[in-house]
């Protein structure tokens, strides 16, 4: 962690006149509570596919890129992260 007071972090209009530059190691995009109370597991409770997008489009969005190279990253990450442990996203495999 850093102070800083550049005029690009901190232009003359603004309040502070210096900034704390933090450097993120991880981040998470969700919360993990809000995946249990939303009981997404429940069967009862799933929507059908094709309603929501696809994490790849959503962290393609949320970053600015482009949709279709982030859904193929993303597919491939988790496709070996599971093979790591032996498992697959396919069902029929």
């Amino acid at each position: 962690m850093a102070m800083e007071n550049s005029p690009y972090l901190c232009p003359p209009f603004s309040r502070p006149h210096s900034a704390i530059i933090v450097q993120v190691q991880e981040a998470f995009l969700h919360c993990g509570k809000a995946l249990i109370r939303a009981d997404i597991w429940n069967p009862e409770n799933r929507v059908a596919n094709g309603v929501f997008p696809s994490p790849g489009h959503m962290y393609a969005d949320h970053m600015k890129v482009n949709r279709e190279k982030m859904e193929h990253l993303y597919v491939e990450h988790i496709t070996e992260d599971l093979a790591e442990e032996g498992r697959t996203i396919f069902k029929d495999r």
